[in-house]
């Protein structure tokens, strides 16, 4: 009887621990999608305000001539 609970106990453990490792890779694959994500915005902020700066000097160089 007590033979049979523990192994009930160990086989529930089992499934909590498995259950704890899904959603902790759960947790952690949307961490690094959104750190992705952030990196590229970021990175396509910059690109973008760079291209903003040349087109304004390219502006500013039209009308000064």
């Amino acid at each position: 009887m007590i033979q049979s609970i523990n192994i009930t106990n160990n086989i529930i453990l089992g499934i909590n621990i498995i259950n704890f490792i899904i959603i902790e890779l759960i947790i952690f694959r949307t961490q690094i999608i959104i750190c992705l994500i952030l990196i590229l915005s970021t990175i396509i902020k910059k690109i973008f305000i760079r291209k903003i700066i040349i087109f304004r000097n390219l502006k500013l160089n039209s009308l000064e001539s």
